[in-house]
């Protein structure tokens, strides 16, 4: 048992609920926030104690400011922040709108942005860790996922940052990039409209399972990591970009 508060966005699924999962494992006290209430309090139920349900939009700063006060009024700290809240796209640029471009910017990247940093006091209080759930697409950019990659692209600047200036305070930040996961994420992703494209994705059916991705994540942040691969052979295009990039760009178009 510990004392420690972790806080999670986008808990009400897939690799949010898993590192709920993990965390409430290890001991933590689990503040689980997501859109829907309803899902929240049913993994809360089977969490059973330790458990705070916060639904929030993280696109709304007056929603997560009502968080933290919660937080701190009732739990007093906060040791760990996972921003995990976000959503994918399956569309070709030419075809894609541009209110679709803004939507996974105000989610993927603000949503992150001002999350953290409304709760930056609380976390710095505590020489406490910010993660945040980026992507293999935040290192490299493929096929239909433009709008995706730059707002996962755009955490790393921010993030990177964020490490920086607070590195004398004794803020952690880890940065995790997953590949394929079993989730519905591709089922949840915006078409070119900005409505879920309801498809399937055979990698992702095959990728690791989300329990898989929290444990070692919540290793990773354990030690401090900065940033961290977790995946199948997708990770090694990141360092096909790395070292032979012309070799990336040709598997990429062919892909396309």
């Amino acid at each position: 048992m510990t004392d420690q508060v972790v806080w999670i966005t986008g808990a009400s699924a897939g690799i949010g609920k898993a590192i709920a999962q993990e965390y409430h494992r290890r001991g933590w006290h689990v503040v689980l926030s997501a859109r829907s209430a309803g899902k929240l309090e049913a993994i809360a139920e089977d969490l059973g104690s330790r458990v705070t349900v916060l639904p929030i939009d993280v696109t709304d700063r007056s929603q997560i400011a009502s968080a933290v006060c919660e937080i701190r009024q009732h739990l007093g700290r906060l040791d760990l922040l996972v921003n995990n809240a976000g959503i994918s796209q399956r569309s070709k640029i030419i075809d894609t709108e541009i209110h679709v471009f803004r939507r996974l910017m105000e989610v993927n990247y603000l949503g992150s942005v001002q999350t953290t940093k409304i709760a930056l006091d609380l976390l710095l209080e505590t020489k406490g860790h910010v993660a945040v759930i980026s992507s293999v697409a935040g290192k490299i950019g493929a096929p239909l996922r433009s709008g995706y990659a730059a707002s996962k692209h755009a955490l790393h600047g921010f993030f990177d940052c964020l490490r920086a200036e607070h590195h004398r305070d004794g803020l952690g930040v880890t940065i995790v990039c997953p590949g394929y996961v079993n989730t519905d994420v591709d089922v949840n992703a915006l078409g070119n409209d900005g409505k879920p494209t309801g498809n399937e994705d055979a990698d992702n059916r095959n990728g690791l399972s989300p329990d898989e991705v929290a444990r070692r994540m919540a290793n990773a942040i354990a030690k401090n990591k900065a940033e961290i691969y977790i995946g199948g052979k997708e990770v090694l295009a990141i360092y096909l970009k790395r070292y032979v990039p012309g070799v990336l760009r040709r598997l990429l178009a062919n892909r396309s």
